[in-house]
């Protein structure tokens, strides 16, 4: 018995606060991610330019190459890109930003499976891992990097990728389909086996 019922009005009020929670949390994660200020200004830290995806044929491991830019931080700092799927963490790459502050990086992923759900990256600036001489710079610059906020984090939802070529995907999504179809038709037979077995018994008593 539920100790803690809830009145029709209570329980449309708890509805009408789920939804508001759900629709508004995917939007200031997304504005989080766009990096925006409150005037609309660009404070994106970490932008991501390109995300192309291949095949080592060799190994059967993916190969990332990341294409990015930021010119805001300070050359020498150390930019961890966070690789997420459906908001669990896969794997952490490092980059050092050079001179220019542009990279480019291939990154050989660990074997994964094909999949049509998307990833993203996440960046994280810790101030911990940076050197004396980049923890100074970014401690001259307040707005961008808040001493209460930090490690400072971005979520690149703009450039989110699948992995895998459209055979393999449509292969993984035929082989999660055909084992939830297998198994859900053995439940069928066991339950019809139950409902049998209880019948039989039910006649054996009515019997006696």
């Amino acid at each position: 018995m539920n100790q803690f019922p809830l009145t029709r009005r209570g329980s449309l009020f708890t509805a009408l606060a789920m939804f508001l929670f759900v629709a508004l949390v995917p939007m200031s994660l997304e504005a989080q991610g766009e990096g925006r200020g409150p005037n609309g200004e660009d404070l994106r830290l970490l932008e991501l330019l390109k995300i192309e995806v291949s095949k080592d044929e060799k190994t059967g491991r993916y190969i990332l190459d990341v294409q990015g830019k930021a010119t805001k931080m300070p050359a020498g700092t150390k930019v961890d890109l966070l690789l997420t799927w459906r908001s669990q963490l896969v794997e952490t790459f490092t980059v050092t930003l050079p001179v220019s502050r542009k990279f480019r990086e291939s990154f050989k992923l660990k074997p994964l499976e094909a999949s049509s759900h998307k990833y993203m990256f996440r960046s994280v600036i810790d101030p911990k891992k940076q050197t004396s001489k980049v923890k100074k710079e970014l401690a001259g610059d307040e707005d961008l990097f808040p001493p209460a906020a930090a490690p400072w984090t971005e979520f690149h939802f703009d450039k989110q990728f699948v992995i895998g070529s459209p055979e393999e995907i449509a292969a993984a999504k035929k082989l999660i389909q055909d084992y939830f179809v297998n198994t859900y038709t053995e439940l069928a037979k066991i339950d019809a086996l139950v409902k049998k077995s209880i019948a039989d018994c039910s006649e054996g008593l009515d019997f006696r």
